[in-house]
């Protein structure tokens, strides 16, 4: 989508660099973060919320949580906290700074 900062990802920039890719996601670290470990799981087609993934998409995307929960809870000792940073508003009318689903 025209100016979507998830879509025109520069992936040159030091920040934006790619943790791992399946699919229909990829993961990255997150700018700014507040705790060691965070990144962002952000969907490859512009998405504005979760509830848009079919089946296949939300099994992929349970399945990269899944691998990440066990990852952090070896490396931090506790499983983390998961969000969806999304707006099921289209019109972009939402508090979250960037109108593309990604997960925290």
């Amino acid at each position: 989508m025209v100016g979507c900062a998830f879509c025109k990802l520069d992936k040159k920039l030091f920040y934006n660099k790619i943790i791992e890719e399946t699919n229909n996601f990829i993961i990255i670290p997150c700018l700014g973060s507040l705790v060691p470990g965070y990144i962002l799981i952000l969907p490859k087609r512009h998405t504005y919320c979760m509830t848009e993934f079919d089946k296949e998409i939300m099994e992929e995307y349970n399945s990269i949580l899944e691998k990440y929960r066990e990852k952090f809870k070896r490396l931090y000792g506790k499983y983390p906290i998961v969000f969806e940073h999304g707006t099921p508003d289209p019109c972009g009318l939402c508090a979250n700074c960037v109108i593309h689903a990604h997960t925290l």
